[in-house]
């Protein structure tokens, strides 16, 4: 097996156990692979024992984290329920729904999580204290920034307040190891599988909602509205808190439900993409002059690079599959000819049309990425027979900080830049 450190330094000890210490999960992700080519090694063995023995007081922290993840649920809902609130308050009538929701719904959601993580992991001050500072710098600017109707810079500022904030989570996630690349890709395996696990959290509080209705119907008691406004509410936000629960301390991230599905409708996506491809040649859509087909092209591009990004994620440092390989790097040549498109007709809208935020920040986004995907691209087809998935993780997550670095741009920037117009 290579590029499997735990194979490379079977033999010496204190490589092993420095390993361990700079990087748990990693560590034991590797054992698991070491143990499946070679289950004799008495020296695995060990390492196995310890690693399961070290994971069962984990489990007394479940009991703290819940509560962390239910404390967190309500203050949430009793966050977004401040217009309802304020309505009744004179001092406060200001502050509307139609004022409140754009600029902190994102900030009370993604919040919530980064504070869960905070809790829970206690990170270093230094951590907590630029967590704190981004989210001052953040609040601030939804506070203070001007109600303008029909506002692109300000429209864009709101649509891109969720990524930035999605870096500080990633921040209060990975904690102090920031630089190290398969600390970010758990990160983003973390997005998916919350993103899969809220699902069915609501999926199942659809069914059970319309079981309290049937059985509370049949006793004449009508306790729609109230439920609705509440317990459905407190459902929905409460959703990717628990979800973020089960996944640390319960599932201990030993769940790959986002690669799995992604791997799965990767071919069928590539299918559906190639055909769309030809036919758009063929009827002679043009995305060059149809905004609204751009759009939609744009649209499709996003999602055939987070299938591409979770299927490649969900790769590891060893590869199983080399048809999953294969589709994988032919998903992501598609992604580049829909990107290089979709860049081509901004570009064109951008000289013939002129220069206006909306077409700047979708000009820039596209940009971003499609050298994102080039590089995920060039590691990738240069490492399909190797098996380096190390370059390849490299590749994903090196690239990150960009977009950190752009929807701080948009947020924060941009709207200045404009007068806020």
């Amino acid at each position: 097996m290579r590029n499997n450190k735990v194979v490379e330094h079977l033999h010496d000890p204190h490589q092993l156990e420095q390993l361990y210490r700079s990087d748990e999960d990693t560590f034991s992700s590797l054992l698991t692979e070491a143990i499946l080519a070679a289950p004799d090694s008495d020296i695995l063995k060990t390492w196995e024992a310890r690693i399961n023995y070290q994971q069962t007081p984990k489990n007394f922290g479940q009991g703290k984290n819940l509560l962390i993840a239910i404390a967190l649920s309500i203050l949430t809902l009793g966050a977004i329920k401040i217009p309802i609130f304020s309505a009744d308050i004179p001092f406060l009538s200001w502050l509307t729904a139609e004022w409140f929701y754009p600029r902190f719904t994102a900030m009370i959601s993604i919040g919530a999580l980064i504070a869960y993580f905070v809790l829970s992991k206690r990170p270093s001050f230094t951590i907590i204290f630029a967590i704190f500072l981004a989210l001052v710098i953040a609040t601030s600017m939804m506070f203070f920034m001007p109600s303008y109707k029909n506002s692109s810079t300000i429209t864009m500022s709101y649509i891109h307040l969720p990524f930035f904030l999605m870096s500080v989570l990633a921040l209060s996630f990975v904690g102090e190891q920031w630089r190290v690349h398969e600390k970010r890709l758990m990160f983003i395996r973390y997005i998916g599988e919350i993103s899969i696990l809220s699902i069915l959290m609501l999926i199942g509080g659809i069914v059970l909602t319309s079981i309290t209705f049937l059985l509370f119907g049949t006793i004449n008691v009508s306790i729609g509205d109230w439920y609705l406004k509440n317990v459905v509410v407190l459902g929905i936000v409460s959703a990717p808190i628990i979800s973020t629960f089960i996944y640390e301390s319960v599932l201990n991230r030993k769940i790959k439900m986002a690669s799995i599905i992604s791997n799965v409708f990767a071919p069928l996506f590539l299918i559906t993409t190639v055909v769309y491809l030809f036919a758009m040649f063929y009827q002679n859509a043009n995305p060059f002059t149809d905004r609204e087909f751009l759009i939609t092209f744009n649209g499709l591009l996003v999602i055939v690079w987070g299938i591409t990004v979770y299927s490649v994620a969900g790769r590891g440092v060893k590869s199983t599959s080399k048809m999953v390989d294969t589709v994988n790097v032919l998903l992501l040549t598609v992604s580049i000819i829909i990107n290089a498109i979709a860049v081509l007709a901004i570009g064109y809208r951008l000289i013939g049309l002129g220069i206006t935020p909306n077409r700047i920040v979708v000009f820039g986004s596209n940009i971003i990425v499609f050298i994102h995907i080039l590089i995920i691209l060039k590691t990738y087809a240069a490492d399909l027979y190797r098996k380096n998935g190390a370059d390849i993780i490299k590749a994903i997550s090196i690239y990150m900080p960009m977009y950190t670095v752009w929807s701080i741009f948009v947020t924060f920037i941009l709207p200045f830049a404009y007068s806020f117009k």
